[in-house]
């Protein structure tokens, strides 16, 4: 059985005068490289247009730079460092970006990493941060309409707004304090608690018999509650990964009278993070890839196919080493098109990622 409900999240907020209410240019997309940004603006509620950035601020944690005038505005447009009066100084690592105008009728923002805000994590090269479209119900309150930013691999500036190819995969394990899995076990998931518990919206999935279950979720940060009946056995939340495999299994002490004395997570999230940079790419990829430092990932392989799953190339991979994060370099005389690439380790895929080649 699986019910649906999901979590208002509102990111972006507006405050408002007498006057009408005015659409205004909101980040819809960023792209990080190096010391410089490409952002896309839209206009997300089209009641009333701004027809230039005049008198806009892009803003960070530690730096307000204003728009230079004359910069005409249109659904999806890009701005870049270039657009404004001087460069804006950013942590790519963890920060705020803000967009306002001077009526303070705008306050528009976005953070990541280590930013209190932050719903997300830092942005690997060739990872982007969009602003994706959700479609809500709240039993009180009815259908809803979210806006969440999350993280994906590859960008897209200028087209497919509000959109995401890229999901994380949540595998989700129960067990008694015998290590016996917990068949039927409720586990919910939240997308955040920033509006209160009156405004928290889940949805709920119920274990199999091997004490299991699995979802594909948007790639920020989750909420996880497990209930058995009715009694609230675990509440954890953890940040997920895009086109990666997220793992926690969950001991929950069912023994004694107090079901709530012991309940712990044994396992800890693991992010294989596999990326493709540059993506596009035109020559020569970048593939980099997270493995567990205790050497007990074998059989490591990097594999690719086309879209339609014809096997394009098998790139086996070897290593002592004893860090975490590994890079290999592919190239093939293959054409132009989208393509998936797959890390494999103990003959079981862990995590994949789309990449595009453009010659």
């Amino acid at each position: 059985m699986k019910k649906s409900i999901v979590l208002i999240l509102i990111l972006f907020s507006v405050k408002l005068f007498s006057n009408p209410l005015v659409p205004y240019p909101v980040l819809s997309e960023i792209y990080f490289e190096g010391d410089n940004f490409t952002i896309e603006l839209i206009n997300l509620l089209s009641i009333y247009e701004y027809e230039n950035l005049d008198n806009f601020y892009l803003c960070s944690s530690t730096q307000t730079v204003q728009f230079k005038d004359g910069i005409t505005t249109f659904d999806g447009m890009l701005v870049t460092q270039d657009d404004l009066f001087e460069p804006l100084c950013f942590d790519a690592e963890g920060d705020l970006l803000r967009i306002y105008n001077d009526n303070e009728l705008i306050n528009e923002y976005v953070a990541w990493s280590n930013h209190s805000w932050a719903k997300i994590t830092t942005p690997s090269p060739g990872q982007s941060i969009v602003r994706v479209w959700n479609t809500c119900h709240d039993p009180n309150f009815g259908n809803l309409t979210s806006y969440p930013f999350v993280k994906q691999t590859g960008h897209s500036p200028g087209t497919d707004f509000l959109q995401t190819n890229s999901f994380g995969t949540l595998h989700c394990y129960v067990y008694d304090i015998e290590n016996n899995p917990i068949l039927n076990a409720e586990v919910t998931f939240s997308h955040s608690h920033c509006w209160g518990e009156n405004f928290d919206v889940y949805s709920w999935y119920y274990t199999d018999e091997t004490g299991f279950v699995s979802e594909n979720l948007l790639p920020y940060r989750q909420y996880i509650r497990i209930y058995l009946g009715e009694e609230l056995m675990e509440s954890s939340q953890i940040i997920i990964e895009p086109d990666s495999i997220c793992e926690y299994t969950y001991v929950l002490d069912t023994l004694i009278t107090d079901i709530e004395i012991d309940k712990r997570v044994i396992n800890p999230i693991f992010n294989y993070n596999l990326t493709c940079y540059q993506n596009p790419f035109t020559d020569e990829l970048n593939i980099s890839f997270n493995l567990k430092n205790d050497n007990s990932e074998k059989d490591i392989f990097i594999k690719i196919y086309d879209l339609q799953g014809n096997f394009i190339d098998n790139i086996p991979f070897v290593t002592n080493s004893q860090k975490e994060t590994h890079t290999i370099f592919w190239n093939n005389n293959i054409a132009d098109g989208t393509y998936i690439c797959i890390l494999e380790t103990n003959n079981q895929l862990v995590s994949s990622t789309k990449f595009i080649l453009l010659k």
